[in-house]
């Protein structure tokens, strides 16, 4: 990577970009030529120079006359010209002119539904940070994130979006939201540690990457790449190499039926020439551009597209932005849907769905997204109500109200919106369905009569991976400890359930399964606790301690209502649903199941574990080790791939071409962008990222799977009125066909043949009868 860098004891992998994950800090360090005190001026100017600026360089996206040159360059239209150019030999004025004017009206017609102005390459550049904090010549500064080098040591807190790709050598609780990079739905906590170079890309905790963000804690890292050398680089030069979508079903269709009338109409004008004795009199010229024209349905291309156009109009109505016109028919002949998870299959939102008490039942909580109403059902479905909450259901949600940083509130538009860790704010909904949310709890100037007031906090570590808190009761006078936390993390400081009973080693294993099965229908649970304090502890140890535990919550992103009903009409119309997501396999599985991608019997635990083991739920780096051949050679493709990279969506796309199906990837962020411009049908979420949009061909703008599945009905329906208006106009061709060539066995006084139809009435019946057919 830097010339000036390489050491006789350093491997030159280790100066890849993309391998700095499999060193140590001190490696990394080393392998950059990098100090304590940072990088110096001659070093910083070099790097410079040898990696240029920290910038996306794009190909400036797609040119309006790249557009026209589509719209013109088709089969149809070349005969047309060619038409027209015989006219204007023979100096047949109002013959050119017509054809002329059919020429330029299907033009107009097409780029006009079809230009949009695309910068890809700038919606890239938008993602990275504008400035980055960093450590050179001894002192800490301020640069324009364009100004970094390799080397360079970054500091970064909670709010920064990251300037570059960057190894961490100092961790403070990081947690970084990666999910426009990786698919990852939750924020991520980092670490220091070095990990194997197959790492997934979504599990190298030791990285972070330009145009991610930091959301909680702070951290040292060193830069490793920068530029088109990082990974959003990377995709962004990906986007700007890869080819234009293929042709759709129809193009290739339409450009078959274009060749074939190109050779017919040649073989009818030599039939003409033939007859009169290949002497090429004016006659004879106008007589054989009226039989090519004849074979021509002039008006087939605008019928196409206005066909779209208002296919593009129904589909506006039902959510659906159509970006290119040959999407919309491509969804006609859709035979695999490949959808991301997060936000497509599912909510986007994590909810708190499930919660087990020790000693009482497992609870049900109904609800969607952050809206705060739903209810709580216990198992013979009878709902909890506030006012008769029992007492261990009381400490449940006040641990889960108070021992939470997050906060929801209600917009002016009427929608609640959540601010701080999702995990959290999944929490802070459950507390607030029950009317016992933190603002409701919390003593404050404005509400000074609520019972509980703030003494102590101890925030997550990353590396404890638990949270405690300590509160007075205000009308009672006592302190209480309440914490949250993973089960490896908060069971060891428990003594006792909820209700006293001690903790055995039996009871502690029956906890462990009973939490891993919960795991193992893909939600992340989080242990929950509290103890009452005969006096304020002054240190996080004395205050974790003697711990009762007040049961488990389990929270996921959950599907969509209507996406199980969706995938199932996917199946009886014939299409295969894959999912392709960043997350975990083991919840990709659970997903899958539940929306029936997966279809498998047994219990969760067994239906997750079959899921992750058998090959129809792989992980991108399994899928990624294997070559083109032996993925060809794979009697089914696999249904589900987690911890997806840009590459595997990609390949992914490339061996259902090769099956000759014709695929729809789905996708919200920069990771997708490829996969989406190289599907014959790009699908982007409306509230993705701005990359994603512009490298797709309809934007969904309720992000709902569902609506893929109206969208593909619509397709299918322009597929068929399509192919009815083709054999429509082709019967009208072909009698004026016949006529002319009948027409040449009648000749008049001075021997020339009679032909009953010229070129200008030939344009006008084809014109006439295909406007007919449009209204």
């Amino acid at each position: 990577m830097l010339k000036d860098l390489r050491r006789t004891n350093t491997s030159e992998t280790s100066l890849i970009p993309h391998a700095h994950h499999t060193l140590a800090p001190s490696q990394s360090l080393l392998s950059l030529g990098v100090t304590s005190q940072g990088l110096t001026t001659p070093q910083i100017t070099a790097r410079r120079q040898e990696c240029g600026a920290n910038i996306l360089v794009g190909s400036g996206g797609v040119r309006a006359w790249k557009v026209l040159i589509g719209q013109v360059c088709n089969g149809l239209t070349v005969v047309l010209v060619a038409a027209m150019s015989i006219a204007l030999a023979i100096q047949d004025w109002l013959e050119a002119a017509v054809i002329l004017f059919v020429i330029v009206f299907n033009t107009i017609v097409g780029f006009l539904q079809e230009y949009r102005a695309e910068k890809t390459m700038e919606a890239l550049q938008k993602t990275a940070s504008p400035t980055s904090r960093v450590l050179r010549n001894g002192q800490t500064e301020t640069i324009a994130s364009e100004d970094l080098v390799p080397g360079d040591i970054l500091f970064l807190e909670q709010g920064d979006a990251v300037g570059a790709d960057a190894r961490l050598i100092e961790v403070y609780n990081l947690q970084v939201e990666e999910g426009l990079l990786t698919g990852e739905s939750l924020p991520v906590s980092k670490s220091v540690d070095a990990v194997e170079m197959d790492t997934a890309l979504g599990d190298r905790l030791c990285m972070v990457y330009m145009g991610t963000n930091v959301v909680k804690g702070r951290a040292k890292a060193v830069v490793v790449a920068t530029g088109m050398q990082t990974q959003i680089g990377s995709i962004a030069k990906s986007l700007s190499e890869s080819s234009e979508p293929t042709s759709t079903p129809l193009q290739k269709r339409l450009n078959h039926l274009a060749l074939a009338l190109f050779v017919f109409s040649i073989i009818l004008a030599l039939i003409v020439f033939a007859v009169y004795g290949f002497v090429f009199s004016q006659e004879a010229s106008i007589y054989a551009i009226s039989v090519a024209i004849a074979m021509i349905p002039e008006g087939l291309v605008a019928v196409v597209t206005l066909t779209m156009a208002l296919g593009v109009r129904r589909m506006a109505k039902q959510k659906a932005i159509v970006r290119r016109l040959a999407a919309l028919e491509a969804l006609g002949s859709t035979t695999d849907i490949c959808s991301d998870k997060t936000g497509t299959l599912t909510q986007g939102k994590m909810v708190l769905t499930q919660f087990y008490v020790p000693h009482k039942e497992t609870y049900t909580v109904t609800g969607t997204g952050l809206d705060p109403t739903g209810t709580i059902q216990s198992e013979d479905h009878t709902s909890i109500i506030t006012e008769t909450l029992p007492d261990y259901l009381t400490r449940f949600v006040q641990c889960a109200a108070l021992c939470n940083t997050s906060a929801i509130h209600m917009d002016e538009e009427g929608i609640w919106n959540g601010t701080g860790d999702p995990t959290e704010i999944a929490l802070q909904v459950f507390a607030h369905k029950l009317s016992s949310g933190k603002p409701a709890l919390l003593r404050t100037p404005d509400a000074p009569t609520h019972p509980w007031t703030l003494i102590a906090e101890h925030a997550f570590d990353s590396t404890l991976k638990r949270m405690s808190v300590v509160y007075m009761h205000e009308p009672t006078n006592t302190a209480y400890v309440f914490a949250k936390g993973g089960l490896e993390s908060l069971i060891p400081l428990c003594k006792s359930l909820w209700d006293e009973t001690p903790l055995t080693e039996h009871i502690r294993a029956e906890i462990t399964g009973k939490v891993n099965d919960m795991a193992s229908r893909g939600l992340r649970v989080l242990c929950l606790a509290y103890r009452r304090l005969g006096s304020t502890p002054s240190t996080r140890d004395a205050t974790e301690k003697d711990l009762m535990l007040l049961g488990w919550a389990g929270i996921n992103d959950p599907p969509r209502p209507e996406t199980a009903s969706a995938v199932q009409a996917c199946h009886r119309a014939g299409i295969t649903v894959r999912m392709l997501t960043g997350d975990h396999p083991r919840t990709a599985a659970a997903i899958a199941e539940q929306v029936g991608i997966l279809d498998m019997s047994g219990s969760h635990t067994t239906v997750c574990m079959d899921a992750v083991e058998s090959k129809r739920a792989w992980t991108g780096p399994e899928f990624d080790a294997l070559t083109s051949d032996q993925v060809d050679a794979l009697p089914e493709l696999p249904l589900v791939v987690a911890r997806c990279t840009p590459d595997t969506k990609v390949r992914m796309i490339d061996a259902l071409d090769r099956r000759k199906k014709i695929a729809a990837m789905t996708g919200d962020g920069v990771n997708d962008s490829p996969s989406l411009k190289k599907a014959p049908i790009g699908i982007a979420m409306g509230t993705g990222s701005d990359v994603a949009k512009q490298a797709s061909s309809i934007v969904l703008t309720d992000d709902n799977f569902a609506t893929i599945v109206s969208a593909i009905a619509q397709g299918r329906r322009i597929f068929s009125n399509i192919q009815k208006f083709v054999l429509h106009l082709m019967t009208t061709n072909v009698a004026e066909i016949v006529a002319l060539i009948i027409g040449l066995a009648f000749v008049d006084g001075s021997g020339t043949s009679v032909y009953p139809l010229s070129p200008l009435q030939i344009l006008f019946v084809n014109m006439v009868t295909s406007h007919g057919t449009r209204h």
